[in-house]
């Protein structure tokens, strides 16, 4: 066995490329891309804005819209001067505002910046407008903004058309909002009664009744007893409906009326024309399903707009004459992309799905094509190590376990999750905080846990001293130690299986004051990081080779994804791009990836791309011998043993020596060549190879096989020649 623990400490100036360590780049062959198209399934568009036929919509980043109802559709000009990934319409925190002549306004968060847009042109209006220093948006109406300025907390209506600037009094804590012809209608926080001040300054008290209302161009719906109405903020004008059922809230409401949605799922729809509401219509066997979005903003002079995605993604269109127009949004699928891959000898395997969590997990099998997929228990997400494979069910929180296709085991308690990684016997699920970026140590107070292949979860090394765990390498882990937050660059490489074997503490190159690691990754003898240095808001990839202190540094800023045999995956900033780097030899290759995963095996690697899987080699990777990741010794009678080993690759056919305390083999066992890059069937019956029974006392195996690829003989986890498990007979 080994001796004391080993410790590498790297220098703590600045980031060098060390020399190349000795490992042996052989050119290798690279196998063409293999590639299939994803299912599709529905996009769930959410409704903007109306106006009139005209009808704004967001799917993703993507926008569309229409200019006959929903007859015909088209990619929408909606501006979006910087980072894509950043600009919406709407969102949780501002929206698009009410609609007035068409015209929305849209926002770019990042950059603080404002554009006026017309439904009808389908262009951009007027000009843009950017925030000062100190002012915030209040509220949106037409090409209008309401904004505040600090710390004077006073009021102004600017308009992004002819970029004029009005002050408005308003109270403090008035809660105001903007309507489309520049009036304000704010809360007197004094009186509790509603007021209007007009753009010529006039101020008009409103009825009480508005104050839980639904605004919508110069009308307000809202309920009062069991009745629903609706306010004419101009006229002052007041109509009124009984409501059918017991109401729950306002869903959908514009100039065409009031959709409401009453308890047990019953859609009630109370037209609005001439002023009045009509007679309501009951549509809860029409909309009586999950997958209904009620995102419209706001509406003028046009249906009432809902969308429902399941079965089929189809638009509602609710009119003032009382009747509903159905249309098929017929652009408004997508493929349904996994949440998390795990990538096999054999097959990919694929986890729930990134925008419908109802997709079950997939298996594919690989052979000369990625074949058909085949369903697997569980909905959120998927790990696999050659023959092993998990699945994960949020909802049930439990895990199953596969070998070689049959069920060997369930597990329960999977809380926190974020991604799962099956190496060798160990499954390690990370805790779902250490997928982001994280800025201090509050942000994932919650750990991770470790399960064997039987689904029994195992002790954390180092939790008792609050150490976090980010990953693992077969039976190896390694532990962020040192003072255990985000800012210590201190990571421990040790056996979680067989504590006794030495650990390896590596020191990460000093990311500056105020800088820090995240997405530890571990593979053979290296670990992987995103540095986020204190001077750069941007990630870099860094490896350190944990035995020889070697230290390579990526060539362009991205996030850590995935480390296997030679190579780092990583993500681009503000995009879904991946970039692999070699980081032995210091190349690097962007991918055209849709997709913000990715999953590694040896040299292969796979990831999605414009609706597809893609399966692909990584030329010049993968030239490690390959490594015993985990033996599960299990005893079967009184003097009899099973053996399943794992390893990193396929292997040529060998034996397995049994060994006694003086170091004497008393027998050999053959092993055919792996599948899976898994050996599965050993079994030692505690006789010699003179077919005695062997003496009481410790015995140990080491397998005895080469690489099929020719890259070496295999050796234990650590990479050397040392037994891969031990028995006892008594």
């Amino acid at each position: 066995m080994r001796g004391l623990a080993k410790a590498v400490r790297i220098g703590l100036g600045t980031l060098a490329t060390l020399a190349l360590c000795s490992t042996s780049l052989v050119p290798t062959a690279v196998a063409k891309d293999l590639t299939t198209p994803l299912p599709r399934q529905p996009l769930m568009p959410v409704v903007v804005a109306v106006s009139g036929p005209h009808i704004l919509m967001r799917a993703e980043r993507s926008f569309r819209i229409t200019h006959d109802s929903g007859k015909t559709w088209a990619v929408a000009n909606v501006p979006c001067p910087s980072y894509p990934d950043y600009c919406y319409p709407t969102s949780e925190v501002s929206d698009a505002g009410r609609v007035s002549g068409g015209i929305i306004i849209t926002d770019t968060p990042t950059l603080k910046r404002y554009d006026a847009y017309s439904l009808i042109a389908d262009a951009p209006v007027g000009s843009s407008y950017t925030l000062q220093s100190g002012e915030s948006v209040i509220s949106k109406a037409g090409g209008l903004l309401l904004l505040q300025a600090w710390p004077s907390r006073t009021y102004s209506v600017r308009s992004l058309l002819d970029g004029s600037v009005r002050d408005i009094a308003l109270p403090a804590e008035s809660y105001p909002s903007l309507l489309g012809d520049g009036s304000v209608i704010y809360l007197n926080p004094d009186t509790q009664r509603w007021y209007r001040v007009r753009p010529d300054g006039n101020s008009l008290e409103l009825t009480s009744a508005s104050a839980n209302g639904e605004l919508s161009g110069n009308l307000v719906a809202y309920v009062t007893g069991a009745k629903v109405c609706v306010l004419n903020l101009d006229t002052a004008a007041t109509t009124c409906r009984g409501i059918s059922g017991k109401f729950f809230f306002i869903r959908a409401f514009n100039a065409s009326g009031v959709l409401i949605d009453t308890t047990k799922n019953s859609y009630v729809w109370y037209p609005l024309s001439g002023g009045k509401l009509g007679a309501p219509h009951n549509y809860a066997k029409l909309m009586r399903a999950k997958g209904i979005h009620y995102d419209q903003e706001d509406g003028e002079n046009g249906a009432v707009v809902t969308v429902k995605s399941t079965p089929a993604v189809r638009m509602y269109l609710f009119k003032a004459n009382g009747k509903v127009t159905i249309r098929k949004i017929p652009w408004a699928t997508r493929a349904a992309v996994p949440a998390s891959l795990a990538l096999t000898p054999t097959s990919v395997v694929g986890g729930g799905a990134t925008t419908d969590f109802s997709i079950r997990n997939w298996i594919r099998p690989v052979t000369s094509t990625i074949g058909a997929a085949r369903t697997l228990p569980g909905s959120s997400g998927v790990a696999a190590s050659g023959a092993r494979l998990a699945t994960f069910d949020q909802a049930s929180g439990r895990m199953t376990i596969y070998d070689r296709g049959i069920k060997t085991a369930t597990g329960k308690d999977w809380g926190d999750r974020g991604s799962q990684v099956f190496s060798g016997a160990n499954i390690f699920d990370r805790s779902s905080c250490r997928d982001h970026v994280l800025v201090m140590d509050e942000d994932c107070e919650s750990t991770s846990m470790l399960h064997n292949a039987k689904g029994k979860q195992l002790t954390l090394p180092g939790a008792a001293s609050g150490m976090v765990m980010e990953d693992i390498f077969g039976d190896l882990g390694v532990l962020r130690t040192g003072d255990t937050t985000v800012s210590s660059r201190t990571l421990t490489v040790l056996n979680v299986i067989h504590p006794s074997q030495p650990n390896y503490a590596i020191e990460l190159p000093d990311p500056g004051t105020g800088g820090f690691y995240t997405d530890v990754r571990l593979w053979g003898d290296w670990v992987a990081a995103s540095l986020r240095p204190a001077t750069d808001g941007e990630e870099y990839p860094v490896v350190v080779n944990y035995r020889t202190g070697a230290v390579y540094t990526g060539p362009v800023k991205s996030r850590v994804v995935a480390l296997s045999d030679g190579f780092v995956v990583s993500r681009l900033p503000h995009s879904s791009t991946l970039s692999v780097w070699n980081f032995l030899t210091g190349t690097s290759t962007q991918l055209a990836s849709t997709a913000r995963i990715a999953a590694v095996d040896g040299p292969r690697l796979v990831y999605v791309a414009s609706g597809k899987l893609v399966l692909t080699t990584v030329a010049d990777t993968g030239r490690t011998a390959p490594r015993v990741l985990s033996v599960v010794t299990s005893k079967s009678g009184s003097r009899t043993w099973k053996l399943a080993i794992d390893v990193t690759k396929k292997l040529a056919a060998g034996t397995v020596s049994v060994t006694n305390s003086s170091g004497v083999v008393v027998a050999r066992i053959k092993v055919g060549k792996t599948k899976a890059n898994s050996l599965r069937g050993i079994t030692w019956n505690g006789k010699t190879t003179s077919g005695a029974k062997a003496p009481a006392g410790r015995y140990t195996f080491r397998l005895n096989a080469a690489a099929a690829d020719g890259s070496g003989s295999v050796g234990d986890v650590y990479g050397g020649g040392d037994p891969i498990a031990a028995v006892t007979i008594s």
